[in-house]
């Protein structure tokens, strides 16, 4: 199993909107601010500000857990601005919208691919790398074929060994859930560097100046989350009578776990004798019923009269 974020670029060069999509394979298979915080800087610094720096950047997102939190608020409106000294703007679309077109822009073309790359001869993919390969290839054909389409970036990225540590923004005069765009500028006169505006709706014509901290997050834990790609079963012998793996403990230690619940506590343990008993009394209890509906139906002599 794999993981895939996308990042969809739009920038007005020469009079012309040029498209690029982005996309990330990886075997990290986490939903976190952590994960697309470190994606999203890989993007900006390899594939946005290495054409030299812009007016402004905007970045929006939708409004899951992992966009709009204050982890991952931290990486556009703080680390990104100072990092490269750009300024930046952060928009959250309205809840339940914005994810159909990101789809359809985005992981709707990468499925084409996929299909397309499965519908090979022999074709199989061990590893994230082959499929990139197997993307890539298919990505450069429809590029071929439609050179004004958007360009297509597909990479393996690559990750710290362990899940570093983070940064968190607290801010004092707002709460991020209840707005949709702030803006990051450069200040010298700021204590952090950087000075945010809470413009509260993009469309807003006043502003708050927001009041933070920093403060550092420790990871929940070390290692990254990871499916059994790298290490798959399907490949591997079928046990052997009387051997057991993690799996198959795992699901013996479940069924052996003793129920709380008083009420489960009182039935008794079934037997097959026991369920075979139970068998013959509801056909019985069936039979009986189709019986009584049978002699119901009857129609009776003492009732006919001339």
């Amino acid at each position: 199993m794999l993981s895939v974020f996308g990042v969809y670029l739009r920038q007005w060069i020469e009079h012309q909107v040029k498209t690029r999509i982005v996309l990330y394979v990886s075997e990290v298979l986490e939903k976190s601010a952590l994960f697309a915080s470190l994606l999203i800087r890989k993007a900006v610094e390899k594939e946005v500000l290495n054409k030299g720096k812009l007016k402004k950047l905007i970045f929006v997102f939708d409004a899951g857990n992992h966009f709009r939190s204050y982890e991952a608020a931290h990486n556009t409106m703080i680390y990104i601005p100072l990092q490269y000294k750009q300024p930046c703007v952060t928009r959250y679309l309205v809840e339940k919208h914005g994810k159909g077109p990101c789809d359809a822009q985005i992981f709707s073309p990468m499925r084409r691919f996929l299909k397309q790359a499965c519908l090979r001869p022999a074709f199989f993919a061990e590893n994230e790398r082959q499929v990139v390969a197997a993307l890539k290839e298919q990505a450069a054909k429809e590029q071929a074929a439609n050179p004004d389409g958007p360009e297509c970036v597909i990479e393996v990225p690559t990750l710290p060994a362990r899940r570093p540590a983070a940064k968190v923004i607290t801010m004092h005069n707002c709460q991020i859930n209840r707005s949709y765009c702030f803006e990051s500028l450069l200040s010298k006169s700021a204590a952090n560097g950087v000075q945010i505006r809470n413009w509260i709706f993009s469309d807003s014509g006043s502003f708050d100046r927001l009041n933070f901290s920093v403060e550092e997050k420790a990871p929940e834990f070390a290692e990254w989350k990871k499916g059994y790609f790298q290490d798959p079963s399907w490949q591997k012998p079928p046990l052997e009578l009387g051997c057991d793996n993690a799996i198959t403990r795992k699901y013996q230690s479940q069924k052996d776990r003793p129920s709380t619940r008083p009420d489960m506590k009182k039935k008794p343990a079934r037997t097959v004798a026991s369920l075979c008993l139970r068998d013959e009394r509801q056909l019985a209890s069936h039979l009986a019923k189709k019986k009584r509906k049978y002699k119901a139906w009857q129609p009776d002599d003492s009732d006919i009269s001339l």
